[in-house]
């Protein structure tokens, strides 16, 4: 994608319709104008502040669709009169990083694409979107390898839960100078497999652990079974959360019953000591970037951070 500093006397596609208003009483673009204009430049187009984007082919209406903050998620494409090449101009803020895709409609039904011009790609479990980089934007160095950086560790392991009625899997990840005879903070986050495959949070712990930025912290990689069920409405979930809340709240009794424990051992009463630890995380350290998306929360999986197996509280 074309990045200039300053924006243009005159934005290129201004250049091309201003062009084609001169030569055709109807407005058309004079022949290979078009052509001419989409070789030379790379799309999105960013001039300054301003990106443009353009999309060819035959469509009743084309539309960006976005999640830009204080913009409609949907901005409708002009046709160039006389050409199949749709275009839209947005200003957006230095330094920003948008994900979108293109509406197509035709005969009344519709149709999600991503950008054919663009080659930038962020995924996610559902697919794909085009990205755009705004003038200035950079990618954040804490998110990318450090060699500088010790590289923590991520093991996979599974959890029989009687309150979800199934095995809760997960994967753990230990800081590079874990010792199993110290306390740590510990993170729980949701959907934890994918924070891992798509957003690289290994590699941002390891970075923000590394600067100091982040207490070294256990982590828990949770995948769901089923997500709409147990991260919605769900009894069983609740259980699960209701047990979990009581340990942290130094209801240690109240637990043992819930959880029908046959022989209950002072090990709960340890397991509770160390868990009440997780809070301090959230105020002692800010995840930076990677706060609005792993949620730093107190456990809902406990285990012996000693032994690093499976304890009996499901």
């Amino acid at each position: 994608m074309t990045d200039t500093a300053r924006a243009p006397h005159r934005l290129a596609i201004r250049a091309l319709l201003d062009g084609a208003a001169a030569g055709a009483p109807n407005g058309a673009a004079a022949p290979g104008a078009v052509e001419r204009f989409l070789s030379a430049h790379a799309f999105p187009l960013v001039e300054g502040d301003h990106v443009t984007f353009v999309w060819t082919g035959e469509a009743d209406a084309v539309r960006l669709r976005h999640f830009i903050y204080g913009l409609p998620t949907s901005q409708a494409f002009e046709r160039v009169p006389g050409t199949d090449l749709w275009h839209l101009t947005l200003t957006l803020p230095h330094g920003s990083r948008i994900e979108y895709k293109i509406e197509l409609e035709r005969a009344g039904e519709t149709q999600w694409i991503e950008d054919p011009r663009n080659p930038l790609r962020a995924r996610d479990p559902f697919g794909a979107n085009s990205v755009v980089h705004a003038h200035g934007y950079a990618v954040p160095e804490w998110t990318r390898p450090d060699p500088e950086a010790r590289q923590g560790a991520v093991t996979a392991h599974s959890l029989a839960s009687r309150a979800l009625g199934r095995d809760s899997r997960f994967d753990v990840y230990l800081p590079a100078r874990f010792r199993p005879t110290r306390r740590y903070p510990l993170l729980v986050v949701h959907d934890g497999s994918d924070y891992l495959r798509y957003a690289a949070a290994s590699t941002v712990l390891d970075n923000l652990i590394h600067r100091l930025d982040v207490a070294e912290t256990v982590v828990a990689f949770v995948r769901p079974g089923d997500r709409l069920t147990e991260y919605a409405n769900s009894a069983a979930h609740a259980r699960y959360l209701a047990v979990r809340r009581l340990l942290l709240i130094g209801r240690i009794d109240e637990a043992e019953r819930r959880l029908g424990l046959v022989h209950p051992t002072p090990t709960l009463r340890t397991v509770h000591e160390m868990i009440v630890a997780g809070p301090a995380a959230n105020r002692s350290t800010q995840l930076k970037g990677l706060s609005s998306s792993l949620k730093l929360m107190t456990p809902l999986l406990i285990w012996s951070l000693r032994t690093l197996s499976p304890s009996r509280y499901r």
